[in-house]
């Protein structure tokens, strides 16, 4: 199988930004939870001085390494995307006049949507390795070194194997959506769609 690299990226962009969507909460949560018993009874003899109010910070979206999608009609740059997803919805009304383009939007889209599944797996062996570590910071010894190792081998190979299958998946899914607009520039020639891709990488 042929790899593109504008496929490959917009796959790596999508699959790591659903994944930190999902892992982020459980990581905050995991952070904020309360001290152990007897540091509280410590912290509880120490005498606290007054302290101002927590500012309360401006909290933006997640941003993560991705691709703008965008396609070129009758010389108007637009986007692909809808806002809720990388979901290639804005092509809908300009693919409607070819049946097979609508016909393999919509299995680009649902294919899509079962590609969640890989993200949520993925997700799970990065906490699988964040648990394993907390767990093997209350032990001591062999179980210490052993509870690290199951954890570190078992989550890399869980999120490891997601994100291949994940970049499979989608890269094969990518060319349907490309298949979808050479059709459509079969049947209506004078109506050409130039799929574009933009990489994004925040600094």
């Amino acid at each position: 199988m042929r790899f593109q690299a504008s496929h490959v990226l917009l796959a790596i962009g999508w699959l790591s930004a659903q994944s930190l969507s999902i892992a982020i909460p459980f990581a905050q949560a995991a952070a904020a939870s309360p001290p152990a018993t007897s540091q509280r009874a410590e912290e509880a003899g120490i005498p606290k001085q007054p302290s101002a109010p927590p500012q309360l910070g401006a909290t933006g979206p997640i941003e993560a390494f991705g691709c703008r999608r965008t396609f070129v009609y009758q010389g108007e740059k637009l986007p692909c995307d809808s806002n809720l997803d990388q979901d290639a919805e804005n092509l809908r009304p300009f693919l409607k006049r070819v049946p097979e383009s609508i016909e393999l939007l919509d299995r680009y889209q649902a294919s899509r949507k079962r590609t969640e599944v890989l993200a949520y797996t993925a997700t799970a062996g990065l906490l699988l390795i964040l648990t394993s570590n907390l767990l093997a910071r209350s032990s001591t010894g062999d179980q210490k070194t052993t509870l690290r190792n199951i954890g570190l081998i078992s989550g890399l190979t869980l999120t490891g194997g997601s994100l291949g299958a994940g970049i499979l998946q989608l890269h094969s899914n990518e060319k349907r959506l490309d298949e979808a607009v050479r059709i459509h520039n079969e049947r209506i020639p004078q109506d050409p769609i130039q799929l574009q891709l933009e990489t994004q990488v925040p600094l």
